[in-house]
């Protein structure tokens, strides 16, 4: 059964969490993200942040010497990044009909575990609104949610580029290899509670994969 949409409300807990990070981070304004990853400090969807460099609009991103389908490898400084943020909060930008939000409860610096986890798409339902950031090692293995971990240890990732964001739904992300099993196990716990189906959706994914090897 498709989930129906949901208005997106703003969360204190999480507004405190991102200034968190930002200001973390602030200390290191010369690392780069990729823009995966750049689009989860920033709060919006990854797919936002690629129509914004589409339009040339802010925040710019620099050009490194490392080949992709473009010739260079997109990244962007957290410095312009936040500056963006500040210059963000001054002259907040109109928002469009159609644009995904992502709002998370945390308290404490850590991610609660949503009250819903939608995962598929309808005609009501964008698949962009569907898709949660997570951490992922160099070789795809999944870390953690994006806001599962202290804003201290989501810091450290950002800095140490040790770890990328990767955008999924909650079906996929389920069906994916975790470092810690464990985690994605309490997810899935999780979801029988408030995603009836959902655990059944991951693990035909997760069946289908392993077929195939």
């Amino acid at each position: 059964m498709a989930a129906a949409q949901k208005p997106s409300i703003p969360d204190l807990e999480e507004v405190l969490a991102r200034a968190q990070l930002h200001a973390q981070l602030s200390k290191a304004p010369d690392v780069v993200l990729d823009p995966r990853t750049a689009a989860f400090f920033l709060g919006v969807h990854c797919k936002k942040l690629e129509r914004w460099r589409t339009e040339r609009r802010p925040p710019h991103p620099v050009a490194m010497n490392a080949k992709d389908k473009s010739g260079v490898q997109v990244l962007y400084r957290v410095g312009e990044l936040l500056a963006f943020i500040q210059q963000s909060q001054t002259r907040p930008e109109p928002k469009k009909a159609g644009d995904p939000e992502k709002t998370h409860k945390v308290v404490n610096g850590k991610r609660v575990k949503p009250s819903d986890m939608p995962w598929v798409a309808s005609a009501t339902v964008e698949v962009e609104t569907l898709e949660e950031p997570f951490f992922m090692t160099p070789d795809g293995l999944i870390l953690a949610h994006g806001w599962e971990e202290a804003t201290t240890t989501i810091a450290e990732r950002l800095v140490s580029g040790s770890s990328r964001i990767a955008w999924m739904a909650w079906d996929k992300a389920l069906a994916a290899v975790w470092l810690d099993d464990r985690l994605r196990l309490a997810w899935l716990r999780h979801a029988d509670t408030v995603a009836p189906g959902l655990r059944a959706a991951a693990e035909e994914i997760r069946h289908t994969a392993l077929s195939r090897m």
